[in-house]
């Protein structure tokens, strides 16, 4: 049996409170990709001041984390090894990616961060 095949068949026997982390951690990750993308439609070479996506990304992670978390722990038990390690990097990726992106994409665009 292939490792995907048995993936599947692992998360298809995830209980309700494993789902609702996963479900958590998408979410999360989904809407940093959602924030960040929109720098890629500025001018080449732009001087911006992002405000308010420090506090946007720091809230998505913290709440992520907190909630999520919750929920991991509570289907820790029924749930695989694999599955556990998965929720929990779902739960934690949204910082680290926001920076990433962010980081990307200010060299691709030649964006200036202004303090």
């Amino acid at each position: 049996m292939s490792i995907l095949a048995s993936t599947f068949k692992a998360f298809l026997r995830i209980p309700f409170e494993g789902n609702v982390a996963l479900l958590i951690g998408i979410f999360a990750n989904g809407a940093v990709i959602v924030e960040t993308v929109p720098f890629l439609a500025l001018p080449y070479g732009s001087d911006i001041r992002p405000m308010g996506y420090e506090e946007f990304i720091l809230g998505i992670s913290v709440l992520t984390l907190s909630i999520g978390l919750i929920f991991s722990i509570a289907g820790y038990k029924s749930c695989s090894k694999r599955v556990n390690i998965f929720m929990l990097s779902l739960l934690v990726a949204p910082l680290p990616l926001s920076v990433v992106l962010f980081d990307l994409i200010s060299k691709f665009s030649g964006l200036r961060i202004e303090q």
